[in-house]
């Protein structure tokens, strides 16, 4: 009869321990800070995920040598699929999304090819650029953040969307480090780069050295503000007139009531909006499908 030795078993206890503490964590943490409706779905999705992937783990530590390629292959799948479910969390709420990351030393247990597949810890430095996309139509402008970071250290340059996790003065804190050097650290999923908190980010100066840390940069005043002189030209085609009006086109983008200077008003705390001009319809002498030379 063979006996497993006394250090074997108290590790492979400390090893299950340690995994069911993990999933105890990682399930239990608090959801009410999801939205109703899809966020939520993706939230349960994401604690889904870690669980299976918790299980995968434990499955391939424990497996015999014949089955542990299986295992392995099980395993990253699964991470594979809780990779995909974490990052639509972390674009839709981020701040729930920090709850969901993997803890450090459980990360560390993960084998090279599923570790790959998992959020890697990162300090980065760059700039802090801000995109805003709008819908006319709608009145619906959105806001997104990227750090541009250059070539450094033998890491590539690149581009990827800012994420903070904190829910208050999330927005303005962003807009303060728009157009500025920062260095900060957070965790990186794929293109998608998930900070924290706030103190996580240092703002540069010229020579490198930090001049605030990302907590105070409520108080910093954006790139731009104040209102913004548009001029909005509308343009039609031979077989395709245009179908509103100047003064349609005048109230979707600088009406009091739903219109782009309105819904840039309220995601700045009103330090931006727009006024401006609409002129139009020109009659462009091509057709709508026809080929751009």
């Amino acid at each position: 009869m063979h006996l497993a030795s006394p250090m074997r078993t108290r590790a492979s206890t400390a090893l299950t321990l340690t995994t069911l503490a993990a999933a105890a964590l990682l399930s239990t943490l608090p959801a009410q800070a999801s939205h109703v409706g899809e966020d939520t779905v993706v939230d349960q999705q994401t604690i889904a995920s870690n669980d299976q992937l918790l299980t995968s783990l434990r499955q391939w530590e424990n497996a015999p040598e014949a089955v542990r390629t299986a295992r392995l292959e099980q395993l990253v799948q699964r991470a594979a699929a809780r990779k995909e479910r974490l990052a639509r969390l972390i674009e839709r709420n981020p701040q729930v999304a920090l709850a969901r990351l993997l803890p450090t030393a459980l990360r560390e247990r993960l084998p090279a090819a599923a570790r790959a597949q998992v959020e890697q810890d990162v300090e980065l430095r760059g700039e802090v650029v801000a995109e805003i996309a709008s819908d006319v139509a709608s009145g619906y402008a959105r806001q997104r953040f990227f750090l541009r970071t250059q070539a450094a250290n033998g890491n590539a340059a690149g581009v990827l969307e800012i994420k903070l996790g904190e829910r208050d003065n999330s927005e303005r804190a962003l807009l303060g480090w728009a157009g500025k050097q920062v260095r900060l650290k957070g965790s990186q999923l794929e293109r998608q780069l998930l900070v924290h908190a706030q103190r996580d980010v240092q703002v540069l100066a010229a020579d490198g050295t930090a001049v605030t840390n990302g907590a105070t940069t409520p108080t910093i005043t954006p790139v731009v503000t104040g209102n913004q002189k548009t001029l909005v030209i509308l343009t039609s085609f031979n077989d395709k007139p245009m179908a509103c009006s100047a003064a349609d086109v005048t109230s979707y983008v600088f009406g009091s009531g739903s219109s782009v200077h309105t819904s840039m008003q309220e995601s700045s705390r009103n330090l931006v909006g727009f006024t401006g001009t609409v002129v139009g319809p020109y009659n462009i002498p091509y057709s709508s499908s026809g080929s751009c030379d």
